[in-house]
């Protein structure tokens, strides 16, 4: 005799899972660096020098006098013909106290006055010419004073760029389970 018997098969229930991966981007952009140089202060001063020029003699030279001078050079001259004609005088005299020994002093004495040239030497007015000119300069220290600014400097520091995309986890069934329950045997024998 066979007895029914029950017979059971069953299908597992099979998942799959689809991952991409996750996705990261650092970027670190530059830092702006901004240098500015401030230019420096320069002072420069100097004081105006002291020039003085004396033409005074260079005038004289050409007969250019002023004057006190002109009357300073008459009075000169005066005194020195005076002088001369004193001393001329004198040498004559005893010269005419010694008739006896030069029988022509008058004569000669005559003569003498009579001349055009003495011998002097002539001197024209610019006779010098360039001459007695004096120029004195003077100068005053050069003050330099330098003031430095430096330099002026700005950093802008950019934060980092970060950019991620997190993995996704896709889960889907590939397989549903499944139990399948059967009766064997349904066929029953009745003989005995």
């Amino acid at each position: 005799m066979q007895i029914a018997r029950l017979s059971m098969t069953s299908t597992p229930l099979l998942l799959d899972i689809k991952s991409p991966r996750g996705k990261q981007e650092i970027e670190q952009p530059r830092a702006e660096q901004n240098i500015t140089q401030e230019p420096a202060i320069m002072d420069i001063r100097q004081a105006r020098g002291r020039l003085t020029m004396d033409s005074s003699e260079a005038r004289e030279n050409i007969d250019l006098k002023g004057p006190l001078a002109r009357t300073r050079d008459n009075a000169d001259y005066g005194y020195r013909q005076a002088m001369e004609a004193i001393a001329d005088a004198a040498s004559e005299g005893d010269r005419m106290m010694a008739v006896e020994k030069n029988n022509n002093v008058f004569s000669d004495i005559g003569f003498e006055k009579t001349k055009f040239f003495t011998g002097e030497p002539f001197v024209a007015a610019g006779f010098m010419v360039g001459d007695g000119l004096e120029i004195h300069y003077q100068h005053e220290p050069l003050s330099i004073s330098v003031q430095e600014r430096g330099a002026k400097i700005d950093v802008k520091v950019n934060p980092p760029v970060h950019i991620y995309t997190p993995a996704k986890v896709e889960a889907y069934v590939r397989q549903w389970n499944r139990l399948d329950i059967e009766v064997v045997g349904m066929n029953v024998n009745l003989a005995r």
